[in-house]
């Protein structure tokens, strides 16, 4: 007993490692009294070891313990370890790797920043939460060959400042384990341009001071997977593309800053209403991907170009693209259910919007003002020249493409089984018009207006022609109406010479 207590007195070496009892069941790695440094090219510190029979746990590395091991280029350090002291690696000039494995202890660096002082780290593992005095003494600050991050799935917060000022750095993924970022924890990376929040249903917070958010860095490309909360937003106004997945159910007012370039937003399918409040407001986004139904007014007053709604989206509310005087191009995806105007005052939706080109994938449905006008999302359109009618839209309502002047020429394809009255009055533009859809008749005052339309061959299979259909269509030089057609109701070309 006597000669086993004497050793543990001093360093005792198991292996290639030197070590130093802290209790009776845990030890330290320690530096052998400076004698007997570590000289190999990889190590992996144990997480336990036996010496004189006995069981140890290996849960600290003591200060200076591999200072200025100039061989060893990567480093294991396991979760039992829980304190890592002042200068452990420091002067370590080819220890570009340094993993920290799972674990669910915080791991606590001591005393000043400088662990890893002076070593040309590129690549690191973290695998469990890190702690320190201030954000001023994290371990990784300044590294400017960091170039790779892991965050492992044990990890649930990225402490303050703690990659400040990694210059290198061009990307980094936050696991949906990560309940919070601290502030400035990834401020000061000049080329960090690419962030990918995993999905997640829980919220990931953020810390702040004064000017300075989380990231204070160039972010460009943004996967965001779950809501956030912030006193102020993470990003600063560099932020160009824009993902948001299925799991957001919000995005909080100023998430996003004003004059944010945001030349491209994609917002994902998913369950639910996502609730936007005016997150976009005076931002410069162009393109628009609509996965799922939002709130009313998301993109209002937007400088959005060309929008696509997914087959998913079941509404569009009222004054939705209000004021988007730069949208042009509108794409409908093509899907079965059909996509719902909301409110009262339909025509609002894109009020001011120039669409100029617009692809039909589907139904629309929408309101009617007392028994004749319709209040359709496309109503005096007069900027829309190019139509494309799907395969999957069987029914053009009423009133639908009212007043669309810049129109010239439409192809309503044979899937088409109904047709509103009046889905092309007031066409002044129109020369051409082609006509396979499956229809019984052709509807009251659909081309009424329609001075330009030269020629028409009414289809096969049609029995009637409504009221007013060709009303004042005062070019229309030629008309084939096949022998299927049993009435031609009252004025129905009155006024065409």
């Amino acid at each position: 007993m006597f000669m086993q207590l004497n050793a543990l007195a001093y360093p005792f070496r198991v292996g290639d490692l030197y070590f130093e009892t802290l209790s009776d069941t845990t030890v330290e790695v320690v530096s052998g009294n400076g004698f007997n440094r570590y000289d190999g090219e990889t190590l992996t510190i144990p997480s336990e070891i036996t010496y004189s029979e006995k069981k140890y746990h290996v849960t600290g590395i003591k200060a200076y313990t591999f200072m200025n091991c100039s061989n060893l280029s990567s480093v294991i350090i396991p979760c039992s370890v829980t304190k890592i002291g002042e200068g452990t690696f420091s002067g370590c000039s080819k220890l570009t790797s340094v993993t920290l494995e799972d674990g669910d202890k915080t791991l606590v660096f001591d005393g000043t920043s400088n662990a890893f002082e002076d070593c040309p780290i590129e690549t690191l593992y973290l695998g469990r939460n890190i702690g320190y005095s201030s954000s001023d003494d994290s371990p990784f600050t300044g590294k400017d060959k960091l170039k790779s991050i892991t965050i492992g799935p044990l990890v649930t917060r990225i402490a303050n400042g703690v990659f400040y000022d990694c210059n290198v750095l061009t990307e980094i993924t936050i696991p949906n384990n990560v309940q919070s970022v601290g502030k400035l924890a990834f401020a000061g990376c000049p080329n960090l341009t690419k962030l990918t929040i995993e999905n997640g249903d829980a919220t990931l917070s953020f810390g702040y001071i004064t000017n300075c958010s989380s990231f204070g860095s160039p972010i460009k490309e943004l996967y965001l997977g779950r809501n956030l909360s912030f006193p102020d937003s993470p990003f600063t106004t560099s932020v160009d593309s824009l993902t948001i997945g299925p799991s957001v159910t919000e995005i909080p007012a100023g998430t996003f800053k004003p004059y944010t370039k945001l030349s491209s937003i994609r917002i994902e399918e998913g369950e639910g209403v996502l609730k936007i409040k005016d997150s976009f407001e005076r931002t410069f986004v162009k393109s628009l991907y609509l996965g799922r139904t939002t709130t009313t007014t998301a993109f209002a007053n937007t400088g959005i170009e060309n929008v696509t709604v997914g087959n998913k989206v079941a509404e569009i509310g009222n004054t939705f693209f209000s004021e988007c005087r730069y949208l042009k191009e509108l794409i409908i995806e093509d899907g079965d259910e059909p996509l719902k105007f909301s409110d009262t005052e339909n025509y609002q939706t894109f009020q001011r919007a120039r669409i100029e080109t617009l692809y039909l994938g589907r139904n629309l449905s929408y309101d009617y003002n007392y028994s004749w006008y319709a209040n359709s999302p496309f109503k005096n359109h007069t900027n829309l020249s190019m139509l494309t009618i799907g395969s999957h839209v069987t029914e053009i309502g009423r009133q639908l493409f009212y007043g669309c002047t810049g129109l010239t020429t439409i192809s309503i394809p044979e899937n088409v089984t109904n047709i509103g009255q009046g889905a092309f009055d007031g066409c002044i533009g129109l020369t051409s018009a082609t006509i396979l859809a499956k229809i019984s008749e052709i509807p009251g005052e659909m081309f009424w207006k329609c001075k330009n339309l030269e020629s028409i061959a009414i289809p096969d299979g049609v029995e009637g022609i409504g009221y007013k259909a060709f009303c004042d269509c005062t070019g229309l030089a030629s008309v084939t109406i096949p022998n299927s057609v049993n009435h031609v109701d009252l004025k129905a070309f009155e006024d065409c010479i």
